[in-house]
């Protein structure tokens, strides 16, 4: 995280307690918000694309390689959005289980 959203996050946290006696703010909304929006990379995948992927992602875990140098923006994907994180977990897990 840059050194900007760093002190954006500061700001947000100590004028917090100001903002929410005058309106009803979610804080920790608008930082999820606002994270999300300062860390997109500019080469970011699409939801669909990260999710036709996700099969050969959890693959390579379960055959130990390193999925970041095969498909790093698949791989990159699930750590940034909490709803394709949710699928590549129960993947692995039920894949997993399968293996026993």
């Amino acid at each position: 995280m840059s050194y900007s959203i760093k002190k954006l996050f500061a700001r947000i946290a100590r004028f917090s307690h100001f903002l929410q006696g005058r309106k009803k703010i979610n804080i920790y909304k608008l930082k999820t918000i606002l994270y999300g929006i300062f860390s997109t990379r500019e080469d970011e995948i699409l939801y669909e694309e990260c999710f036709n992927e996700l099969d050969k992602l959890v693959g390579l875990e379960l055959k130990r390689k390193n999925p970041a140098k095969a498909l790093p923006l698949v791989q990159d994907h699930p750590n940034r959005h909490r709803d394709c994180r949710e699928e590549y977990k129960t993947l692995l897990e039920v894949l997993k289980n399968l293996k026993v």
